[in-house]
């Protein structure tokens, strides 16, 4: 917080003394303060002001309305902060000099309290040197006063006014409290004034007396009130509101609720009421009737709500709407449109209210209710998973499936009718699975019948198991059974019910049991694309069958059943009410080698349920190699004496080659070939490779001449082929260096001849 600054004749700010003659008489001080003003919390914090002077007495005066000794204390001393209490300033009455020294500081210090009053100031006035000639003066640009404010950190006292309500004719009492009473002779007040807002009908001057005024609390006081007069009149009309506002309360005293709103409750209300009409088929509309007592004066509005069960009504039509009863009239009439559509639903409603208004009172009837009737089918249908079933034991669930569920008091009885040359109760049987809202009836005998109840957590679908009971005959394939639905009824179902559906199956004799395989041979390249087969038994078990499936080399094929992954073999489960076919996967591996594969993927059936002693055919699985051998040489040169005789060349492949190969290379160099010349290479051009080698030789004979020579090459250079591919060293360069001496050198002999 920067401080503010009294200044004295001398350095502060550059404030220099202003000499007046050179007589030796003291020159005029210029003196006042550069901040004229600071603001403080109210807290026990010590600051202090400086004051330079040169033996110059300055007079200054406090005044503000903190109190001395309450609010702050002061001290004007020449030790800065005063840690002995010296300079204390005990009275902030009178005229008071600064004492003469070199250094004057203002130390003060704001007393922190916990009572909510205004902000408070103490302001220090420079008065005028009453010596003549004047000592100091204050010139512009520096202030004569330093104001110090304190501000309140305690919530101050808070004033509300509370609603208040009144029967047209009487007097309305609002209460107004102060959160904390007025000490000492400190006192509270606030204005307040009626009127009448937007939100308000009652009109001043007749439905209630316009007034204003001030409240004033005592020391002690909390509570006081402010009373406005309202009329009585005859008009038929709803209860009225007015407002009554608080405003500018005293310093330091907060607002709460400052407005407040008077009722006035009218004895001559207008009450209204609904009725709704008879029920109504979807998509006609809903009539409902609005009365009022006593007849309005003028046009009233009312306000509705509308909503629904179901659903019957379009969102435009739903939420608020207002219908106007003319003026004079007691009632008025209106309708709610409805939608209609070919779905089926539960009956609903149409649900009215009257909302609250400042303009009527509602009625203890103010909601009415219209039935919607649904006019469309509910269906039901009849299913079951097709295929037929053993005579031991074998199944068939039947499905009855509603288009909804229904409602509380809907009801549904469907009758089962069931042919066949299947004896019902004999050869099969008949058992309701328990589901909530369902009843079955005579399912073994006599008239079947299922009903559906609606209500709480009733099914949309009843089960029903048909078991074919095992015997000692055989009647061949006249054990047929049909199903099939007969005429519904129906009770709260407003567009009645439809059935559709129907179920036919044959209750097959025992067969001797075996185990069917899609197929007996696969084709598959290696790592390629897996592919599958089914394995099936040819009748229902009596209790569970397992079929296990086993690659005969793993490496090279993989099996799996469904949901599983490659293995070496695979485990398939069938049960008494499951024992369709089933998938096997093969998945053809890669296993490094050039061979193609044959593998024998064999069924081996265990446990029980009529299938001990069982066998499955097996599949043979083959599998096309996909590796193909790469030739090239062992080494990219070598070299030779031409005295080495025979030195072979090698070859390498990988992998070995499945069959034999034709390995072909060209010849060339600076060495010539051919007898009597620098080599000779048996059958050139061609190497045969026998299936499985992993290697071979080109031999290439070295001729020993007597010629002196340079060194000479024989570059081998593999070519492709149908059966092979080349690696990275396809030349191989031979180097045959040269063993013989050079030729002496000719010998010259001269003679003399004859003169």
């Amino acid at each position: 917080m920067r401080p503010a600054t009294l200044l004295l004749p001398t350095l502060m700010l550059g404030f220099a003394v202003e000499a007046q003659s050179q007589t030796g008489t003291w020159g005029i001080a210029r003196v006042g303060f550069v901040t004229p003003s600071q603001v403080r919390p109210e807290v026990n914090r010590e600051s202090y002001k400086s004051l330079i002077t040169l033996s110059t007495p300055v007079r200054y005066t406090i005044s503000g309305t903190a109190t001395l000794g309450t609010d702050y204390k002061l001290w004007v001393t020449d030790k800065g902060f005063s840690r002995d209490g010296a300079g204390a300033i005990t009275s902030a009455e009178g005229i008071k000099t600064v004492p003469i020294a070199t250094t004057v500081h203002f130390h003060y210090r704001c007393i922190d309290d916990d009572i909510p009053e205004p902000d408070e100031t103490v302001i220090i006035t420079i008065l005028d040197d009453d010596h003549h000639p004047p000592r100091y003066v204050v010139p512009s640009g520096l202030s004569r006063t330093l104001t110090l404010t304190f501000t309140n950190d305690d919530p101050g006292p808070t004033l509300s006014i509370a609603d208040a309500g009144v029967i047209e004719g009487g007097s309305a009492v609002f209460r107004v409290a102060l959160s904390q009473a007025p000490r000492g002779a400190d006192t509270v007040t606030v204005d307040w004034t009626t009127s009448s807002e937007s939100k308000d009908n009652a009109v001043a001057g007749t439905d209630y007396t316009a007034a204003s005024g001030k409240l004033t609390f005592q020391a002690g006081e909390t509570q006081k009130s402010v009373t406005v007069h309202t009329t009585a009149d005859t008009v038929p009309e709803a209860n009225e509101t007015f407002t009554v506002t608080l405003s500018n309360p005293s310093s330091g005293i907060l607002l709460g609720d400052s407005v407040a709103q008077g009722t006035i409750e009218t004895d001559d209300a207008i009450t209204v009421t609904i009725a709704g009409g008879e029920a109504v088929t979807e998509g006609a509309p809903a009539s409902f009737t609005l009365t009022v007592d006593p007849a309005p004066a003028a046009n009233l509005p009312v306000a509705l709500a509308i909503g629904q069960t179901g659903d019957y009504l379009s969102s435009s039509v739903l939420g608020a709407r207002t219908i106007t009863v003319p003026g004079g009239a007691t009632s008025a009439d209106f309708t709610v449109a409805t939608a209609g559509d070919d779905s089926d639903e539960p009956h609903g409603e149409i649900r009215v209210n009257v909302s609250e208004s400042n303009d009527y009172i509602v009625g203890a009837a103010g909601a009415a209710q219209v039935a919607v009737r649904d006019n469309d089918a509910t269906s039901l249908s009849l299913a079951a998973l097709s295929g037929d079933i053993a005579e031991a034991g074998g199944t068939k669930t039947l499905v009855l499936t509603l288009g909804r569920a229904l409602a509380q008091g809907e009801e549904l009885s469907a009758p089962l009718v069931f042919g066949g040359g299947a004896a019902r109760g004999t050869d099969y049987t008949g058992v309701c699975a328990n589901a909530a809202g369902i009843a079955c009836a005579n399912l073994n005998s006599g008239n079947a019948a299922v009903t559906f109840t609606g209500g709480g957590l009733a099914a949309r679908s009843a089960e029903i198991t048909l078991t074919a009971t095992a015997d000692a005959l055989d009647e061949g394939s006249g054990e047929t059974v049909t199903v099939r639905l007969g005429k519904l009824t129906a009770r709260g179902l407003g567009g009645g019910a439809e059935g559709a559906g129907s179920v036919a199956f044959k209750i097959l004799e025992p067969t001797t049991p075996g185990v069917s395989v899609s197929t007996g041979a696969l084709s598959l390249a290696e790592g390629g694309d897996a592919a599958s087969y089914t394995v099936a038994l040819d009748s229902a078990p009596t209790a569970d069958v397992t079929v296990t499936a086993t690659s005969g080399d793993a490496a090279k094929v993989g099996v799996h059943g469904p949901g599983g992954t490659a293995g070496a073999s695979a485990a398939l489960v069938f049960t008494p009410s499951s024992w369709g076919a089933q998938t096997v996967t093969v998945t053809p591996q890669d296993d490094g080698d050039a061979n193609d594969e044959s593998v024998t993927v064999t069924h081996a059936v265990s446990d029980t349920g009529g299938y001990t002693g069982v066998t499955a055919p097996s599949v043979t699985v083959n599998v096309d190699d996909d590796e193909t051998t790469v030739a090239a040489f062992a080494s990219a040169s070598s070299s030779a004496g031409e005295a080495a005789g025979t030195r072979d060349v090698a070859i390498n492949f990988d992998p070995a080659p499945a069959a034999g190969i034709q390995l072909a290379y060209g010849v060339s160099g600076t060495a010539t070939a051919g007898s009597g010349h620098d080599f000779i290479i048996a059958n050139s051009g061609t190497v045969s490779v026998p299936s499985g080698a992993a290697t071979t030789i080109i031999p290439v004979t070295i001729n020993d001449d007597s010629i002196d020579e340079n060194s000479e090459t024989v570059v081998l250079t593999l070519t492709d082929g149908a059966d092979y591919t080349l690696g990275a060293v396809k030349i191989h360069t031979l180097t045959i260096t040269d063993n013989d001496d050079p030729a002496p050198d000719p010998e010259v002999s001269v003679s003399a001849g004859n003169a």
